[in-house]
């Protein structure tokens, strides 16, 4: 049996219950914390405990319970070593050492993330909801080559530091936009953020652009996943969207995906997280 301590949001969670799946495919796994995943896909062979059915201090405590186990060796951990380039994990066995405890792990390696298990999809409910928000905003232009462009402030204008943040600037993101123009012969651009005001403020008015008013996240990547072609910021969700599509489109390959180089690292031309480099992504530098 597999203990899975949510880390992050739900992309991040997305890689966590790939990883499982991936490397214990006919285990049993406990998922706490997963709510926003378990809404969105069928988590197979899966127990979910639901964070929202705690109070956060009493979340904090069972999380904190379940942690002592292993901290005392009553049940196995297992977590993630990204000191090299190799992708390794670490086992510690404890006690009943077929329980299984994973956490502080979010498995972003490109040798992971290349061959992820295929049964990952986003439910019916969610991309029939998604199919009838398109048609609602292209009612006039029904015809129009869809792209998606997620812009994420919020923690990045500070993370992962102050000096190097990975939040994208507007000229990157144009110079993406013009990327496409030139590429496609009908584009329109689709935008996601969690800071509308950035995003009124140097788009609102413009041809081709529509700021999504939809702020659920289960919808609003339902609706990217559902665009053949997009603009990333350096952030897990909007990752998993471009999957989500490029999987829907893996007999064509009619789709592209523009990231920043160096993902979440581009502003110190390093990569972050260390080797998480995607081969089917087009890399733009932002210098």
């Amino acid at each position: 049996m597999i203990i899975l301590l949510g880390n992050g949001r739900l992309g991040n969670q997305l890689f966590q219950y790939s990883f499982i799946k991936k490397a214990f495919p006919t285990e049993l796994a406990i998922l706490v914390g997963f709510d926003e995943s378990a809404e969105l896909c069928y988590l197979n062979n899966s127990i979910v405990v639901p964070k929202k059915y705690f109070g956060k201090i009493t979340y904090k405590v069972f999380r904190g319970a379940i942690a002592l186990l292993s901290t005392l060796r009553l049940i196995s951990r297992l977590e993630e070593d990204t000191s090299g380039s190799e992708f390794k994990i670490i086992k510690t066995y404890g006690l009943f050492f077929n329980i299984l405890l994973i956490r502080n792990s979010f498995f972003q390696h490109e040798k992971f993330t290349e061959n992820l298990p295929n049964d990952l999809e986003i439910k019916g409910k969610h991309l029939e909801r998604a199919r009838f928000l398109i048609s609602e905003m292209l009612s006039a232009n029904p015809n129009r080559e869809l792209v998606f462009i997620h812009i994420r402030r919020g923690d990045y204008v500070e993370w992962p530091s102050s000096t190097y943040p990975a939040v994208i600037s507007a000229a990157w993101i144009f110079k993406a936009v013009n990327y496409f123009k030139n590429k496609l012969s009908y584009p329109i651009f689709l935008i996601f953020t969690d800071d509308r005001q950035y995003v009124e403020d140097i788009f609102l008015g413009k041809d081709d652009f529509v700021i999504l008013k939809q702020s659920d996240p289960i919808i609003d990547l339902a609706i990217m996943s559902l665009c053949d072609f997009g603009i990333l910021s350096a952030s897990t969700f909007s990752w998993w969207a471009a999957n989500f599509s490029r999987k829907r489109n893996s007999k064509t390959l009619n789709n592209e995906f523009i990231a920043p180089n160096f993902w979440a690292g581009h502003a110190s031309s390093n990569w972050f997280p260390p080797n998480f480099y995607t081969k089917w992504l087009t890399y733009l530098s932002v210098k």
